[in-house]
């Protein structure tokens, strides 16, 4: 017998994506970072990132065209079904316009963070990065999707950007040499910061703008998001592809990468149309933390100091967002109600407010 607050839960479907897709974007985030690790240390040729990311776009764009295909013919009952479709299909290619924009911004980020991390050192490299895209994300929303934050909120976001960077540092073995043009990577990863925040949020607006759903968003986005990566892979690896073959290094590893980063993809369409890009934040700062964690019984990589103040900082600055009712503590609670004093109604609530 399902008990009462269970049952009650279940019946509230958007709270039940929206926690569904934050978890699965935390837990993703970690294991794409244990299988990069691995793909690196297992492959006797180094693979092509470039490439990776081209069937990565290919692999989304084929999922969702299907997913959608058979729920539209599952709408369609009649012998012209097919024509039907294609005339559907046509429309979407024709609105999709306003993701090339995003899909772009997705691109030229690729680009910037290879520059940057050419010529910084890992503190800095982070710093920077983290600091424009944590807290520009908000203000974008802020003048974009009109989010309105308490003036806590805003205050934990700069101390999430400091915890996470203080994560990562723990992660790395840099010890700040230089390593090109300081000027020119600071500039490359400030604008990587920045592009992704602009475009996360955008995307955001599109997502919730029209009623579409995620897998057309998702299609429309990977329809320009496809001939930008095979352009960015030509340009960066072409004469390695020619001599190679686009298919150098790769192994199970390889394709546990990919797979997880369509899922990845997919995952935020859900969790910027049932929460927000700073929530999305949020989440990639606490799989951050799993990934340093994981990496004890998996690399006998131990934690350091520094870890465990950022992991602290991280932990506040997430409690500070969620202001009386912390959001770790409702995101559990609406998993695992455990406290039955708590309602239903409230948890829905505040849930939605975030």
């Amino acid at each position: 017998m399902i008990p009462k607050w269970l049952w009650g839960w279940l019946l509230v479907r958007d709270n039940q994506y929206a926690a569904m897709s934050v978890m699965v974007l935390t837990f993703q985030g970690t294991a794409l970072a244990v299988t990069l690790r691995f793909s690196r240390m297992t492959s006797t040729m180094p693979y092509l990132s470039s490439v990776v990311v081209i069937f990565t776009e290919l692999s989304k764009l084929l999922i969702c065209i299907a997913v959608w295909t058979v729920t539209r013919q599952g709408d369609v009952k009649s012998s012209s079904s097919l024509l039907r479709i294609l005339r559907e299909f046509a429309d979407i290619l024709k609105s999709s316009l306003p993701l090339a924009i995003p899909a772009c911004l997705f691109v030229f980020q690729q680009v910037l963070v290879i520059l940057a991390a050419s010529n910084l050192d890992a503190v800095t490299f982070e710093i920077f990065g983290q600091s424009f895209k944590i807290v520009p994300t908000a203000i974008f929303a802020a003048l974009l999707l009109k989010q309105k934050l308490t003036a806590t909120q805003w205050l934990s976001l700069p101390i999430l950007v400091s915890g996470v960077v203080l994560v990562s540092r723990s992660k790395s073995s840099s010890e700040g040499a230089e390593l090109g043009n300081r000027l020119l990577g600071i500039l490359a990863s400030s604008l990587g910061g920045l592009s992704s925040a602009f475009a996360g949020v955008y995307f955001e607006k599109c997502v919730k703008s029209k009623a579409l759903s995620i897998w057309v968003r998702n299609m429309q986005l990977s329809i320009f998001g496809l001939p930008l990566s095979i352009a960015y892979a030509i340009a960066k690896d072409g004469a390695v592809i020619l001599e190679d073959g686009p298919m150098r290094g790769f192994d199970w590893f390889t394709w546990g990468v990919v797979l997880l980063q369509v899922v990845g993809g997919l995952v935020v369409g859900m969790v910027v149309k049932y929460t927000s890009n700073v929530l999305k934040n949020f989440a990639n700062a606490v799989s951050v933390i799993f990934t340093v964690l994981l990496s004890i019984p998996l690399f006998g990589i131990w934690p350091n100091f520094v870890f465990l103040l950022g992991v602290a900082i991280v932990l506040f600055s997430v409690f500070l967002y969620g202001g009386d009712a912390p959001l770790l503590l409702v995101l559990l609670k609406q998993v695992f109600p455990w406290d039955r004093r708590v309602k239903l109604r409230d948890l829905d609530l505040r849930f939605h407010n975030l």
